[in-house]
């Protein structure tokens, strides 16, 4: 981690443009196999991209640190360093942050972790020392977010049911839950929480991450913190169509002594009225999911 972050400071900062400074070193077997920054070889290049350049194949089976998520898709044709770490098959991608571009936040970790590869995040003492040295590329991330922000209003309690199907099994089981959302939304992006009623069993959850992509879509990830209850991690991309929202997404189900599961979500909310609470969705009849919608855009 520490070697990561050495690396992120040789990037050299642009004038007039406040471009990420990002490290990334492999190792394998507790012994370092590579290292590279952020414009290394190319103004262009990231981290990662020149990293894995220079080492080729033997990325294989590697853990790789990276100060950054990993980007999920770049201009000029270039393969994303998401998919490139994917195709040289590392082992584990270990992260600083989580990309501040609305765009990607999140998406790296989600595709990383369908492909099978293990992420984890870095000790809260460095992503501090990352943060430090990136503000300003943080603070327009931020400032372009909270332009999003001003074109929504996604405040209040929605309600809605949503399709789950195993997708890492030839003989995918399928089944729906009942889920409540209650979002406080901010200038940064959304917070919150939500009630989940899995095969009769109620989860709480929190929400820990949202962002706004565009015009019509946002982002959320959330998970689950009630002790003894499988965890999830789950992204989910919404469309909003007055008090209708349509959803789709991941979630990533742990189990002691299983292995991760991957599922398949896809669903559609209502907003409820004044007053209503999210504990209330037991209380509520909600509307059968339409066969054949498409989930994407309602």
């Amino acid at each position: 981690m520490e070697l990561s972050i050495k690396e992120a400071k040789k990037c050299a900062v642009a004038t007039g443009k406040h471009s990420p400074r990002v490290g990334a070193v492999a190792v394998k077997d507790h012994k370092l196999v590579g290292c590279a920054y952020r414009g290394e070889d190319d103004p262009d290049d990231h981290a990662e991209q020149t990293l894995l350049k220079k080492i080729g194949q033997a990325a294989a089976g590697c853990t790789v640190f990276s100060t950054l998520e990993p980007c999920t898709h770049r201009s000029l044709g270039k393969d994303s360093c998401a998919d490139l770490l994917i195709n040289l098959r590392v082992d584990r991608v270990v992260i600083g942050t989580i990309d501040p571009n609305p765009s990607i936040g999140g998406k790296g970790i989600i595709q990383l972790r369908e492909a099978g590869i293990d992420v984890a995040l870095y000790e809260s003492r460095f992503m501090k020392q990352i943060e430090a040295m990136d503000w300003e590329f943080r603070k327009d991330q931020a400032r372009f977010a909270h332009h999003m922000s001003q074109k929504w209003d996604l405040n209040g309690v929605w309600f809605g049911r949503v399709q789950q199907t195993e997708a890492n099994t030839l003989d995918p089981a399928a089944w729906e839950v009942q889920v409540g959302l209650e979002f406080r939304q901010t200038k940064l992006g959304i917070s919150g929480r939500s009630v989940v009623i899995d095969r009769e069993v109620i989860i709480q959850e929190e929400t820990s991450y949202g962002a706004f992509l565009g015009d019509d879509h946002f982002a959320v990830m959330f998970f689950t913190r009630k002790p003894g209850y499988p965890s999830y991690g789950t992204c989910m991309f919404s469309v909003v169509k007055q008090n209708q929202m349509s959803m789709s997404g991941y979630s990533n189900r742990s189990e002691t002594g299983k292995p991760d599961s991957l599922v398949q979500l896809s669903g559609k909310f209502y907003r409820q009225e004044a007053g209503v609470r999210v504990e209330d969705l037991r209380e509520v009849n909600l509307p059968e999911i339409p066969s054949g919608i498409d989930m994407d855009r309602g």
